[in-house]
């Protein structure tokens, strides 16, 4: 693929030439770490279809930061081996249904009758986006959320599974009713009951310590804010 530092037209060529990166004359020489730069590049095109974010980049290669992805992106631009605004990310949307609002409040039932569907960029559901739906989010239970915080109108991308670990927030079932809450199991399974727990800026929500008639609609994987989405 590479020689002394160089690379070969025909080898990178078939990853990026749909992407517009322009091809130049290689004049000088890569260094090292440039050259794996651009091999992780190559390399996850070839297995995703499409280009590594700074961030994918970053954790490929043990930087630190994305920053680090971004120096040395600008540094192949500059020595002609890609064109940073082709790079930008251009990922592949699905479309994931929203099927209801979901109360982060007291329950209230999450109504199974569609309201349509969001766009949502592949990357954050991975190969089986039908198992994934979205839910409108109510209340202010969970306002003070982790890493987002949960407000009134966001959606949240649910991955529909009937289990959960401690310390993720669920979208659960109670009494046919839906809420939305962080999930903290019994340390003991055999005691029968769990907790979910509020995280919110409103001292009237408490933990609701659950036993019987209980069950975990799905895990909610990513909150959306009005300006993320055009809906």
């Amino acid at each position: 693929m590479h020689r002394n530092g160089h690379i070969a037209r025909r080898d990178y060529g078939r990853y990026y030439g749909q992407y517009d990166i322009t091809y130049k004359q290689m004049i000088e020489t890569l260094t090292p770490n440039e050259q794996r730069v651009l091999d992780a590049i190559a390399t996850h095109f070839e297995r995703q279809s499409r280009m590594p974010t700074h961030a994918e980049l970053a954790e490929t290669l043990g930087f630190k930061s994305k920053n680090s992805s971004w120096q040395y992106l600008r540094q192949l631009e500059r020595k002609g081996y890609l064109h940073i605004e082709a790079y930008k990310w251009r990922g592949v949307m699905v479309s994931v249904p929203i099927v209801g609002q979901v109360a982060c409040g007291k329950p209230v039932w999450a109504e199974a009758d569609l309201e349509g569907y969001a766009q949502i960029d592949q990357r954050f559901i991975g190969a089986n986006p039908t198992e994934f739906f979205l839910l409108r989010a109510d209340g202010d239970s969970m306002d003070r959320a982790e890493p987002t915080p949960i407000e009134a109108g966001d959606l949240l991308l649910v991955r529909h599974q009937a289990d959960a670990e401690a310390g993720e927030i669920v979208v659960a079932r109670i009494d046919g009713e839906a809420t939305v809450k962080y999930y903290k199991p019994s340390d003991n399974p055999s005691d029968g009951y769990a907790v979910l727990l509020p995280r919110s800026s409103n001292p009237a929500h408490q933990p609701i310590i659950v036993t019987d008639h209980f069950g975990i609609y799905g895990v909610v994987r990513r909150v959306f804010k009005r300006a993320d989405l055009s809906l």
